[in-house]
């Protein structure tokens, strides 16, 4: 015998059998302000259908949503295929969920930023931690009207006086530049990010002071932290006759395309070139590529990031405001 379907009573219901209208019905159940009289008609009617507002209801009501938005902004296509992205957000995730927070994803291209502007009022975050590589005035100016407690993942813009996490990007330059003097290597090609991004300048004064210091010799090419860039400027320099005997690629996506460039023009790594990439993301310890590379502690980041921000929240107090993490060599195969 087929079992009969409960009908579960909701907020709406409540408020239609109290004559209110659904946000009265919501304050008179909760904190809010409402009278007397309309209290004691909405908790009526939500004893006779033995209606119960959920917790989300409750901390809705209370102000509290427990939500945190992990904001992104970014091209969408950027965003899906970069593994360095991936890594954080996973992180974030994984170090929010455990301190009972739901984490919103706010993915919005930087292109629609008006966009981003709606999910952020809907999501009812209580606050939020940013990453990216590159701020836009329009996207800063919706970080400075956002009025809830926010920490970024990097540095934040100039401009803006915000608590932040990040690495010694100048100590992972020279790091990089220590581990290909040590094979006795002389003429460097820097493959780096994007020049008006403070991290890949700092990665690059870091290794070319230390390459300097030595006798060494720097060119550089830049462009976006990514596998193509990496693979059309590697394969740029070997058409037009490669001078350089070694590569510092400044994300292991630009090192794995500068390898990929270089296996299809016969040219040996690390025995005519060698290369250090910069992240350590798991495609670096993947065969053949063996990637010498240097690591950022990307889980330590994300969790000290939510501790920062989710204790801002609880407490009312930034207990620091920037944390610098070292990041280390990984030697491999690739130098």
């Amino acid at each position: 015998m087929p079992r009969k379907r409960m009908n579960i009573a909701t907020i709406r219901d409540v408020a239609a059998l109290a004559g209110v209208a659904v946000s009265t019905a919501s304050r008179a159940l909760g904190k809010g302000s409402a009278s007397p009289e309309t209290r004691r008609k909405v908790r009526a009617a939500a004893e006779q259908l033995h209606f119960t507002p959920s917790a989300t209801a409750r901390q809705l009501s209370n102000g509290h949503t427990r939500i945190i938005a992990i904001a992104i902004p970014e091209e969408t296509t950027f965003i899906f295929h970069d593994p360095f992205i991936a890594a954080v957000v996973s992180q974030l995730t994984v170090s929010l969920s455990k301190l009972g927070y739901l984490p919103f994803l706010a993915l919005v291209d930087s292109k629609d930023e008006s966009g981003f502007v709606r999910l952020l009022e809907s999501s009812g975050a209580e606050g939020m931690v940013i990453t990216s590589f590159r701020y836009s005035k329009t996207f800063v100016s919706v970080i400075e009207n956002f009025g809830k407690p926010t920490i970024f993942i990097g540095r934040p813009p100039d401009n803006l006086d915000y608590p932040y996490v990040d690495i010694d990007n100048r100590q992972g330059g020279r790091l990089a530049a220590g581990a290909l003097l040590q094979k006795g290597r002389s003429k460097a090609l820097m493959i780096a990010g994007p020049k008006d991004m403070r991290a890949p300048k700092e990665r690059s004064q870091g290794f070319a002071e230390v390459f300097a210091q030595a006798g060494g010799e720097v060119e550089v090419d830049e462009g976006r932290f990514a596998l193509q860039h990496g693979y059309e400027a590697m394969g740029r320099h070997i058409r037009s006759g490669l001078d350089a005997d070694s590569v510092f690629a400044q994300s292991d996506q630009i090192a794995v395309g500068a390898m990929q460039a270089m296996r299809e023009h016969g040219v040996r790594c690390p025995e005519d070139v060698s290369i250090v990439g910069f992240d350590n993301l798991d495609v670096a310890n993947v065969q053949p590529l063996s990637l010498t590379t240097v690591a950022q502690p990307v889980s330590d980041m994300a969790k000290m990031a939510t501790d920062i921000l989710t204790k801002r929240i609880e407490t009312g107090v930034w207990v620091t405001r920037k944390k610098i993490f070292e990041v280390k060599l990984i030697t491999r195969g690739s130098v």
